[in-house]
Protein backbone atom coordinates (compact mmCIF):
# COMPACT_ATOMS: atom_id res chain seq x y z
CA UNK A 1 0.00 0.00 0.00
CA UNK A 2 1.42 3.73 -0.87
CA UNK A 3 2.04 5.24 1.85
CA UNK A 4 1.54 9.13 1.86
CA UNK A 5 1.97 9.93 5.38
CA UNK A 6 5.55 9.79 7.21
CA UNK A 7 6.12 9.24 10.95
CA UNK A 8 8.72 11.57 12.73
CA UNK A 9 9.46 10.40 16.66
CA UNK A 10 8.69 13.85 18.85
CA UNK A 11 8.09 14.75 21.96
CA UNK A 12 4.42 16.62 22.98
CA UNK A 13 6.34 19.84 22.96
CA UNK A 14 7.91 19.49 20.05
CA UNK A 15 4.70 18.03 17.86
CA UNK A 16 2.97 21.13 19.45
CA UNK A 17 5.52 23.29 18.05
CA UNK A 18 5.24 22.18 14.36
CA UNK A 19 3.59 24.19 11.52
CA UNK A 20 1.54 21.84 10.45
CA UNK A 21 -2.31 22.20 10.73
CA UNK A 22 -3.70 19.90 13.32
CA UNK A 23 -7.25 19.31 14.08
CA UNK A 24 -6.87 21.12 17.62
CA UNK A 25 -6.37 24.62 16.07
CA UNK A 26 -9.11 24.23 14.02
CA UNK A 27 -11.55 22.85 16.90
CA UNK A 28 -9.98 26.32 18.75
CA UNK A 29 -11.79 27.87 16.59
CA UNK A 30 -15.02 26.55 16.72
CA UNK A 31 -17.38 29.15 18.32
CA UNK A 32 -21.02 27.52 17.53
CA UNK A 33 -22.39 23.96 19.00
CA UNK A 34 -24.54 21.67 16.57
CA UNK A 35 -24.96 21.74 12.87
CA UNK A 36 -23.84 24.91 11.89
CA UNK A 37 -20.60 24.77 13.34
CA UNK A 38 -19.28 28.57 12.63
CA UNK A 39 -15.46 28.94 12.80
CA UNK A 40 -13.70 32.49 13.59
CA UNK A 41 -11.03 32.48 11.20
CA UNK A 42 -10.06 36.25 12.13
CA UNK A 43 -9.13 34.32 15.61
CA UNK A 44 -7.31 31.19 13.74
CA UNK A 45 -5.35 34.18 11.77
CA UNK A 46 -4.43 35.70 15.09
CA UNK A 47 -3.56 32.77 16.91
CA UNK A 48 -2.13 30.07 14.20
CA UNK A 49 -0.65 32.04 11.12
CA UNK A 50 0.52 35.52 13.28
CA UNK A 51 3.94 35.66 13.87
CA UNK A 52 3.86 36.17 16.89
CA UNK A 53 0.44 35.45 17.42
CA UNK A 54 -1.69 38.08 18.24
CA UNK A 55 -4.04 36.13 20.55
CA UNK A 56 -2.02 33.54 21.74
CA UNK A 57 -3.45 30.80 23.73
CA UNK A 58 -2.89 31.50 27.49
CA UNK A 59 -0.83 28.25 28.95
CA UNK A 60 -2.34 26.29 32.05
CA UNK A 61 0.00 26.23 34.48
CA UNK A 62 -2.01 23.80 36.05
CA UNK A 63 -2.53 20.04 35.54
CA UNK A 64 -5.22 18.98 36.72
CA UNK A 65 -5.36 14.90 37.72
CA UNK A 66 -7.01 14.16 34.17
CA UNK A 67 -4.37 15.75 32.46
CA UNK A 68 -1.98 13.64 34.22
CA UNK A 69 -3.60 10.62 34.18
CA UNK A 70 -3.52 10.76 30.33
CA UNK A 71 -0.31 11.49 30.04
CA UNK A 72 0.60 8.71 32.58
CA UNK A 73 -1.68 6.65 30.56
CA UNK A 74 -0.02 7.24 26.51
CA UNK A 75 3.61 6.63 28.03
CA UNK A 76 5.04 3.12 27.39
CA UNK A 77 6.84 3.55 30.86
CA UNK A 78 3.51 4.72 32.48
CA UNK A 79 3.97 6.86 36.09
CA UNK A 80 7.04 6.54 36.45
CA UNK A 81 8.38 7.63 33.18
CA UNK A 82 5.95 10.71 33.51
CA UNK A 83 5.77 11.67 37.20
CA UNK A 84 8.67 12.36 39.91
CA UNK A 85 6.76 11.72 42.97
CA UNK A 86 7.94 14.60 45.68
CA UNK A 87 9.93 12.98 48.59
CA UNK A 88 8.62 15.03 51.71
CA UNK A 89 12.35 15.28 52.86
CA UNK A 90 12.75 17.79 50.02
CA UNK A 91 9.76 20.40 51.52
CA UNK A 92 9.98 22.76 54.06
CA UNK A 93 8.52 22.38 57.79
CA UNK A 94 4.75 23.74 56.78
CA UNK A 95 5.23 21.13 53.55
CA UNK A 96 5.84 23.96 50.97
CA UNK A 97 7.70 23.39 47.70
CA UNK A 98 10.49 26.09 48.96
CA UNK A 99 14.08 25.98 50.29
CA UNK A 100 17.41 24.37 48.93
CA UNK A 101 16.13 21.18 49.08
CA UNK A 102 13.68 21.55 47.42
CA UNK A 103 15.52 23.50 44.20
CA UNK A 104 17.82 20.98 43.76
CA UNK A 105 15.23 18.17 43.74
CA UNK A 106 13.15 20.56 40.59
CA UNK A 107 16.06 20.67 38.56
CA UNK A 108 17.30 17.36 39.05
CA UNK A 109 13.69 16.09 38.04
CA UNK A 110 13.35 18.75 35.36
CA UNK A 111 10.95 17.16 32.76
CA UNK A 112 8.60 15.55 34.72
CA UNK A 113 5.51 16.06 36.51
CA UNK A 114 6.30 16.51 40.05
CA UNK A 115 3.54 15.78 42.78
CA UNK A 116 3.51 14.80 46.01
CA UNK A 117 2.13 11.28 46.97
CA UNK A 118 -1.14 12.64 48.22
CA UNK A 119 -1.79 14.31 44.67
CA UNK A 120 -0.80 11.45 42.62
CA UNK A 121 -3.75 9.26 44.72
CA UNK A 122 -6.25 9.76 42.36
CA UNK A 123 -4.27 9.75 39.38
CA UNK A 124 -2.94 6.18 40.46
CA UNK A 125 -6.62 4.61 40.79
CA UNK A 126 -7.30 6.23 37.53
CA UNK A 127 -4.71 4.23 35.47
CA UNK A 128 -5.06 1.31 37.88
CA UNK A 129 -8.71 0.88 36.67
CA UNK A 130 -7.59 1.41 33.29
CA UNK A 131 -5.49 -1.95 33.24
CA UNK A 132 -7.97 -3.84 35.81
CA UNK A 133 -10.79 -3.13 33.00
CA UNK A 134 -11.25 -6.08 31.08
CA UNK A 135 -11.03 -4.54 27.60
CA UNK A 136 -9.06 -1.70 28.90
CA UNK A 137 -6.00 -4.21 29.81
CA UNK A 138 -6.43 -5.61 26.63
CA UNK A 139 -6.05 -2.68 24.63
CA UNK A 140 -3.14 -1.46 26.48
CA UNK A 141 -1.72 -5.08 26.50
CA UNK A 142 -1.76 -4.90 22.42
CA UNK A 143 -1.01 -1.41 22.05
CA UNK A 144 1.86 -0.70 19.75
CA UNK A 145 2.57 2.49 19.66
CA UNK A 146 1.90 5.25 21.63
CA UNK A 147 1.16 8.78 20.62
CA UNK A 148 2.50 8.32 16.86
CA UNK A 149 3.33 11.74 15.19
CA UNK A 150 2.19 11.70 11.61
CA UNK A 151 2.36 14.35 8.78
CA UNK A 152 0.86 14.47 6.04
CA UNK A 153 -0.85 16.29 2.85
CA UNK A 154 -4.70 16.64 2.63
CA UNK A 155 -5.08 15.00 -0.77
CA UNK A 156 -7.98 17.28 -0.90
CA UNK A 157 -6.73 20.87 0.56
CA UNK A 158 -3.12 19.94 -0.28
CA UNK A 159 -2.81 21.50 3.16
CA UNK A 160 -0.13 20.08 5.33
CA UNK A 161 -1.38 18.55 8.20
CA UNK A 162 -0.34 16.53 11.47
CA UNK A 163 -1.86 14.13 14.14
CA UNK A 164 -1.41 12.34 17.23
CA UNK A 165 -3.83 9.77 18.41
CA UNK A 166 -2.87 8.40 21.17
CA UNK A 167 -2.72 5.10 21.15
CA UNK A 168 -2.53 2.25 17.63
CA UNK A 169 -3.32 -0.83 18.75
CA UNK A 170 -2.97 -4.01 16.36
CA UNK A 171 -5.53 -6.23 15.56
CA UNK A 172 -6.01 -9.19 13.30
CA UNK A 173 -3.40 -7.19 10.33
CA UNK A 174 -5.20 -3.76 11.32
CA UNK A 175 -5.34 -1.08 13.26
CA UNK A 176 -7.91 -0.20 16.33
CA UNK A 177 -7.19 3.71 16.82
CA UNK A 178 -7.61 4.51 20.92
CA UNK A 179 -8.12 7.64 22.52
CA UNK A 180 -8.24 8.57 26.00
CA UNK A 181 -10.81 11.07 27.40
CA UNK A 182 -10.83 11.70 31.11
CA UNK A 183 -14.52 12.96 31.60
CA UNK A 184 -17.91 13.38 33.95
CA UNK A 185 -19.53 11.82 31.99
CA UNK A 186 -21.95 8.68 33.82
CA UNK A 187 -23.63 7.47 31.10
CA UNK A 188 -23.00 6.88 27.04
CA UNK A 189 -25.76 9.00 26.32
CA UNK A 190 -23.88 11.54 28.14
CA UNK A 191 -20.58 11.07 26.36
CA UNK A 192 -22.04 11.26 22.95
CA UNK A 193 -22.82 14.77 23.99
CA UNK A 194 -19.15 15.55 24.57
CA UNK A 195 -18.09 13.71 21.65
CA UNK A 196 -20.42 16.41 19.61
CA UNK A 197 -19.43 19.46 22.06
CA UNK A 198 -15.57 18.90 21.55
CA UNK A 199 -16.28 17.45 18.47
CA UNK A 200 -14.36 13.75 19.27
CA UNK A 201 -15.29 12.76 15.59
CA UNK A 202 -13.98 15.07 13.86
CA UNK A 203 -10.70 14.27 16.05
CA UNK A 204 -10.99 10.58 15.43
CA UNK A 205 -11.81 10.90 11.55
CA UNK A 206 -8.60 13.15 11.39
CA UNK A 207 -6.90 10.49 12.96
CA UNK A 208 -8.03 7.67 10.61
CA UNK A 209 -7.11 9.93 7.42
CA UNK A 210 -3.54 10.08 8.66
CA UNK A 211 -2.83 6.56 9.54
CA UNK A 212 -4.95 5.03 6.66
CA UNK A 213 -2.38 7.37 4.64
CA UNK A 214 0.43 5.70 6.26
CA UNK A 215 -0.26 2.48 5.09
CA UNK A 216 -2.56 1.29 7.83
CA UNK A 217 -6.63 -0.51 7.69
CA UNK A 218 -8.15 1.17 10.46
CA UNK A 219 -10.75 -1.70 11.90
CA UNK A 220 -12.36 0.90 14.31
CA UNK A 221 -12.14 4.11 16.63
CA UNK A 222 -12.48 3.36 20.47
CA UNK A 223 -12.88 6.32 23.71
CA UNK A 224 -11.61 4.83 26.48
CA UNK A 225 -13.31 7.13 29.11
CA UNK A 226 -12.24 7.75 33.00
CA UNK A 227 -14.52 9.27 35.18
CA UNK A 228 -12.66 12.40 37.17
CA UNK A 229 -14.51 11.32 39.98
CA UNK A 230 -14.37 8.80 42.69
CA UNK A 231 -14.98 5.84 41.60
CA UNK A 232 -13.09 6.55 38.38
CA UNK A 233 -15.13 4.42 36.83
CA UNK A 234 -13.70 3.45 33.05
CA UNK A 235 -15.39 2.68 30.44
CA UNK A 236 -14.37 1.75 26.17
CA UNK A 237 -16.86 2.91 23.83
CA UNK A 238 -16.59 2.65 19.86
CA UNK A 239 -17.36 5.51 17.85
CA UNK A 240 -19.74 4.61 15.14
CA UNK A 241 -18.68 4.69 11.77
CA UNK A 242 -21.63 7.20 10.90
CA UNK A 243 -20.05 9.46 13.58
CA UNK A 244 -16.64 9.24 11.97
CA UNK A 245 -17.82 9.86 8.21
CA UNK A 246 -19.39 12.71 9.73
CA UNK A 247 -16.22 13.98 10.93
CA UNK A 248 -14.00 13.79 7.40
CA UNK A 249 -16.87 15.64 6.12
CA UNK A 250 -16.94 18.40 8.43
CA UNK A 251 -12.87 17.87 8.81
CA UNK A 252 -12.83 18.22 5.03
CA UNK A 253 -15.07 21.28 4.68
CA UNK A 254 -12.76 23.39 7.18
CA UNK A 255 -9.57 22.27 5.22
CA UNK A 256 -10.85 23.57 1.89
CA UNK A 257 -12.27 26.68 3.46
CA UNK A 258 -8.71 26.96 5.53
CA UNK A 259 -7.11 26.55 2.08
CA UNK A 260 -9.05 29.00 0.64
CA UNK A 261 -8.54 31.69 2.81
CA UNK A 262 -4.93 31.20 3.00
CA UNK A 263 -4.66 31.56 -0.77
CA UNK A 264 -6.30 34.37 -0.92
CA UNK A 265 -5.45 35.97 2.34
CA UNK A 266 -9.31 36.19 3.66
CA UNK A 267 -10.43 36.26 6.96
CA UNK A 268 -13.15 38.35 6.73
CA UNK A 269 -16.94 36.30 8.19
CA UNK A 270 -19.95 37.01 5.68
CA UNK A 271 -21.54 39.43 8.01
CA UNK A 272 -18.75 41.85 8.50
CA UNK A 273 -20.65 43.69 5.67
CA UNK A 274 -24.04 43.46 6.98
CA UNK A 275 -26.07 45.85 8.89
CA UNK A 276 -28.83 43.85 10.81
CA UNK A 277 -32.09 45.02 12.53
CA UNK A 278 -32.45 44.14 16.37
CA UNK A 279 -35.69 43.63 17.69
CA UNK A 280 -36.39 42.71 21.30
CA UNK A 281 -37.33 39.36 22.22
CA UNK A 282 -40.96 39.33 22.23
CA UNK A 283 -41.63 38.70 25.44
CA UNK A 284 -40.65 42.10 25.89
CA UNK A 285 -43.59 43.27 24.23
CA UNK A 286 -45.80 41.54 26.81
CA UNK A 287 -45.48 44.25 28.86
CA UNK A 288 -48.75 45.61 30.70
CA UNK A 289 -47.75 49.16 31.74
CA UNK A 290 -49.65 52.04 31.20
CA UNK A 291 -48.40 54.44 28.68
CA UNK A 292 -47.95 58.25 29.22
CA UNK A 293 -50.10 60.55 27.45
Amino acid sequence: MKCDARHIEWTIGEYHARPEVARSSIEDCITTDGPALQLDWQLFKGRYIDKPPAYPRKASKALDDGNVAHACLTSPGGIADVVAVIPPEVLNAQGHRKGKAWSEWKDANAGKIQRTAGEMAAVRCMVRNVFAHPRGAWLMEHAQHYEFSLVYECPASGLPCRARPDLLVGLRGQILLVDFKTTKCLTAREFAWDMERYGYHRQFAWYKEAVELFGHTVAGCLAITVDKSPAHRVRVHEVSERAVRLGHQQNHAHRLELARRLQENDWTDPTDKQVAVIDLPERAYDWKGDVAA
